[in-house]
């Protein structure tokens, strides 16, 4: 049977990453852990587009814009799809992103804490959001009219009545590639949409509109897991690295979804290491153990939005001014138990 990858990817870098031709492949070729993720995740973008993956920047094909299906078990079940599962079942991993999956970490599968097996869908149909971060992005993205509004909410609420009519156990990851309480277009889920007994979800966002947003909403019972995204445990770095945010608000906010979230949701602050915060991380590790969440830090992706992006880099640059107290402050923390730093960082510990 003919293949139906299109290997003009090969060469073509996906949202500013490197392109799939190179790509580590000493790493791909090393791996033994498995991974079921292009079985079970589905991962809709702002432009309708399926992927079967965490993130399209791991396995970078379109399998369908999500328009066309009919029902969610479409996905899985296209040819493309197939033939991206078996390189994976196979362990070759030609095509996956190895070195930003944590792959080389653990095997990847879709088990809950009660060892039942669970699918994963991931919204990210729009990209508003009330912060405009320069890890991220260089001015703010608010849609509240227009014809990419209504197409996009035309995206939202098509998934909510896929999801009715899904009865398997699903995990829904609400992000919208900015902050799904900023967005109109996500406004589907977060006030409209009454989850199942089956779902599960996980909420990411910016945490300064959680006081106003959840107490009303419908979701607020299934939320399981918060993602905040805070890059900073003070003040005066906060609001370079996470602007126009004031840390303020932030701690209100997150004072109110410490004292009402769910029983037994899980809390995860994210910080996303640049020059801006290199020496914050002892603060912001800090910050997670006083509101007994867990962390994790990752190194800065390139999106374009930085006009050096060697100078923003304190992870790969070796001769970085400010990487030796970065490393400094990650050696320190890389032990607890509550803190998460990927290989891409800790290989780095002790060259």
């Amino acid at each position: 049977m003919s293949s139906l990858i299109d290997y003009k990817l090969l060469e073509t870098p996906t949202r500013g990453l490197i392109p799939l031709a190179k790509r580590n492949n000493e790493l791909r070729h090393n791996i033994s852990n498995d991974c079921t993720i292009p079985h079970r995740s589905l991962n809709i973008t702002t432009k309708g587009e399926c992927f079967i993956d965490n993130c399209e920047m791991y396995l970078p094909f379109v399998i369908c814009n999500v328009m066309d299906l009919q029902k969610l078990e479409d996905v899985w079940t296209n040819p493309l799809a197939r033939e991206l599962q078996k390189d994976v079942e196979d362990k070759k991993f030609t095509w996956c992103a190895v070195e930003h999956c944590r792959i080389m970490d653990r095997s990847l599968h879709h088990i809950n804490n009660k060892g039942q097996e669970f699918y994963s869908i991931y919204v990210n149909v729009d990209e508003s959001c009330n912060l405009a971060c320069p890890s991220c992005r260089t001015d703010m993205i608010l849609h509240t009219k227009g014809d990419d509004y209504d197409r996009q909410l035309g995206y939202a609420e098509h998934v909510v009545n896929l999801l009715r009519n899904f009865k398997q156990r699903t995990h829904i990851t609400l992000t919208g590639n900015g902050d799904p309480l900023a967005s109109n277009i996500m406004r589907p889920f977060v006030t409209n949409w009454i989850p199942n007994d089956n779902h599960t979800i996980t909420l990411f966002t910016n945490g300064l509109l959680m006081s106003k947003q959840l107490p009303d909403s419908k979701i607020l019972p299934n939320i399981n897991e918060f993602k905040i995204s805070i890059d900073a445990g003070s003040k005066d770095v906060y609001e370079v690295v996470r602007r126009p945010g004031k840390f303020e608000k932030l701690i209100e906010n997150l004072d109110w979804m410490h004292e009402n979230k769910p029983e037994g949701a899980n809390v995860h602050f994210r910080f996303v290491c640049q020059k801006a915060n290199a020496h914050d991380v002892i603060n912001f590790v800090e910050l997670t153990e006083r509101y007994d969440a867990e962390c994790s830090i990752s190194r800065l992706d390139d999106w374009g939005t930085f006009h050096n992006f060697a100078e923003e880099d304190v992870v790969d640059q070796i001769d970085h001014p400010l990487r030796d107290e970065f490393l400094r402050q990650i050696r320190e923390v890389v032990s607890l138990p509550f803190v998460s730093i990927p290989y891409n960082i800790t290989k780095y510990l002790y060259d």
